[in-house]
């Protein structure tokens, strides 16, 4: 699949499912920063001989945190903002974000 294709295919899936589309975002964003803060803290932590592992329940928990944050608050927190500041609000919509 093209580049271009997949990015039409994700702008049509986020038309016709915008909730969906970013609920997977926001799980993925999530678990992927817990999945690099994972390894680094195991690098720093890791002993010789010593075998470590992902905390998938931690994980699991930043997934569902970043669908129910990125999804659900930060969509209509930027309405409001929108609402209240324009949608070129500048500097002052910078700073209040």
């Amino acid at each position: 699949m093209k580049l271009r294709s997949l990015v039409m295919l994700i702008n049509t899936k986020f038309e016709q499912h915008p909730l969906a589309l970013n609920c997977m975002v926001g799980v993925g964003v999530a678990c992927g920063g817990d999945f690099l803060a994972q390894n680094a803290q195991m690098r720093l932590d890791a002993v010789e001989g010593e075998v470590l592992s992902y905390d998938k329940t931690r994980a699991a928990k930043m997934g569902v945190f970043g669908a129910g944050c990125y999804a659900l608050l930060l969509p209509p927190w930027y309405a409001f903002l929108d609402r209240k500041l324009g949608s070129t609000g500048g500097l002052g919509k910078v700073s209040v974000e």
